[in-house]
């Protein structure tokens, strides 16, 4: 019972350990975007070179043609 005791406390510490790492590296699939001024968003529409965005209250979270992540606050 001692055994299966030691093998528990291990395997909760390793967990433990785990989760605070993943915590505190963040998270590594979401990729960083850049904030940019309203009127750059309204541009790249405009251009098209916009593929999909998403609107969060007064944050506009968008993805360029390119891949790239963006941020932007409507007025």
């Amino acid at each position: 019972m001692g055994n299966a005791r030691n093998i528990a406390f291990w395997l909760i510490l390793f967990l433990l350990i785990l989760a605070l790492f993943n915590l505190f590296s963040g998270s590594g699939n979401t990729l960083q975007s850049q904030a940019v001024p309203y009127s750059e968003f309204v541009t790249a529409v405009d251009k098209g070179s916009v593929s999909e965005a998403t609107i969060d209250g007064e944050t506009i979270r968008y993805r360029g043609t390119d891949g790239a992540q963006y941020t932007t606050i409507r007025p």
